[in-house]
């Protein structure tokens, strides 16, 4: 259950973080026909749209991707074997 400061939280920084990324808030929205929750993410769309935002780690696009996470755990173990891509 949520504690009084974790609501507050929740409704301060969710109005924030529309203004701030206003574009993919509204994408979000058209699409799925919902407000999203970017401060307490629930489901896993909700999740990813937060970590698309908010990690900036050069990697994540590398593993988000099949074709590119397979180059690129092939060129770390070039020694496994990998199935064919169909």
């Amino acid at each position: 259950m949520y504690c009084v400061t974790d609501r507050a939280f929740v409704f301060i920084v969710n109005p924030a973080l529309c203004l701030h990324y206003p574009l993919e808030v509204l994408r979000t929205a058209r699409a799925r026909r919902r407000y999203r929750d970017l401060a307490c993410p629930s489901h896993q769309s909700k999740k990813l749209l937060s970590r698309k935002l908010f990690n900036h780690d050069p990697l994540f696009p590398v593993l988000a991707d099949k074709l590119c996470v397979r180059d690129h755990f092939r060129a770390r173990c070039p020694d496994r074997p990998s199935p064919e891509v169909l």
